[in-house]
């Protein structure tokens, strides 16, 4: 085990709450997949997966129907 796993495990380690049990679930996979990650490296692959379930609990235009598009001209 070297160092940067290390700070990998304390950093997970940290991670106790209840809510926080998908989180550490996933550097620890992170972890065993990539055994050469560094903390940071880590740390923005969670924050990538937290923006993520955020972005999906927005809600949603009701004023848009199902199959409407828009587009953007420049």
């Amino acid at each position: 085990m070297n160092d940067k796993q290390i700070q990998c495990l304390t950093f997970i380690c940290g991670l106790r709450a209840v809510e926080h049990d998908d989180l550490r679930m996933r550097a620890l996979r992170t972890l065993e997949a990539q055994p050469d990650i560094t903390l940071m490296g880590m740390v923005c692959d969670l924050k990538k997966m937290v923006g993520s379930r955020v972005d999906a609990k927005l809600p949603i235009n009701q004023s848009m129907r199902h199959g409407d598009i828009y587009a953007v001209k420049s």
